[in-house]
């Protein structure tokens, strides 16, 4: 995830999607260290659960992504 961060760079975003509570929480519990170690202003990451194949049903709109 952190190489698709930098790769937008502080003007982009990145959302994450994962099936599992567990996993969005110890993501999520990174966000600021991330934040603070490229020198972004503020975080440009976000973590939501639900499925790859369902996007939609995570609240992601359709073709709000460049990439998946």
């Amino acid at each position: 995830m952190l190489g698709r961060w930098q790769k937008v760079g502080p003007s982009g975003s990145v959302t994450g999607v994962d099936m599992t509570k567990e996993l969005l929480e110890v993501a999520t519990a990174h966000v600021e260290e991330y934040t603070t170690a490229l020198g972004y202003p503020q975080p440009n990451l976000r973590f939501v659960q639900g499925y790859m194949e369902f996007l939609a049903e995570a609240g992601i709109a359709a073709g709000s992504m460049d990439l998946v």
